[in-house]
């Protein structure tokens, strides 16, 4: 899906992605640098 993305095949954007796994983090606006759930955030995918 990804790969024949229009956008990316006209740009000429270099893509890679792992046939055997897909992983994403999303974190909401209201977590700022101040909040735990920031800091969880920053220390569990500053692991990976």
């Amino acid at each position: 899906m990804l790969r024949s993305n229009p956008t990316l095949l006209s740009r000429s954007v270099r893509f890679n992605a792992e046939a055997d796994s897909l992983n994403a983090a999303i974190l909401g606006l209201s977590a700022t640098p101040d909040t735990a759930e920031f800091d969880l955030f920053a220390t569990r995918w500053s692991v990976k």
